[in-house]
């Protein structure tokens, strides 16, 4: 059966990840896998593991590639496109917790939290496939490893809050110093952005 790579003839192993392992060897420099599709359903990464050892004789293999810079493009797009809809969540998460509404204003928190921790991976995610070097990365005066820093420390200031139960300094923290993340993170993705066109 077919074995395409971007709707062309591709070498063909053994089983699904020997075909695979080929197909990532003769990838052209600056391109990444982005869909593999077995028998037209698309894989995610459990259900490639899964498939590894398949043979491949009787099966059709679909695998699509695009630039990795391209693919950079999209996930800086995204990450911000999330940051800007974040951005007034958190005054009103704060004005929750000045209301006296802690409990809406903890499952509002949970959510911003899971938000920012997405877009963290997907920060580390983008820094991993361009291999980019955070420390020679600058984001006007400072490093993109400085910006992180201090995101990770406002990340902490949130945390001591919630164990010492400061529902005042927490909303303090949502109201005043998002601002400086959300200005920080736009800096960081702009600098990147740069970095990746270059």
């Amino acid at each position: 059966m077919p074995v395409t790579l971007d709707q062309k003839p591709a070498k063909t192993g053994r089983t699904v990840g020997e075909t695979l392992d080929l197909i990532r060897a003769e990838l052209p420099e600056g391109r990444v896998i982005v869909n593999v599709q077995l028998n037209g359903e698309t894989l995610d990464a459990t259900n490639l593991a899964l498939h590894r050892q398949t043979a491949i004789d009787a099966q059709n293999l679909a695998v699509e590639t695009t630039p990795k810079a391209e693919l950079a493009r999209a996930t800086i797009g995204k990450i911000a496109a999330l940051i800007e809809w974040l951005h007034p969540r958190h005054a009103e998460t704060a004005a929750l917790f000045e209301k006296g509404q802690h409990t809406a204003g903890l499952e509002k928190l949970k959510e911003l939290l899971s938000a920012w921790g997405q877009i963290q991976a997907a920060y580390s995610g983008l820094v991993t496939l361009m291999g980019l070097d955070l420390a020679t990365l600058q984001v006007g005066e400072r490093s993109a490893n400085g910006v992180l820093s201090d995101f990770a420390g406002q990340l902490s200031e949130i945390q001591n809050a919630l164990v010492n139960q400061d529902m005042v300094l927490l909303a303090d923290v949502l109201q005043y110093e998002v601002d400086n993340i959300v200005t920080s993170w736009v800096a960081l993705l702009e600098a990147t952005l740069a970095r990746v066109e270059h």
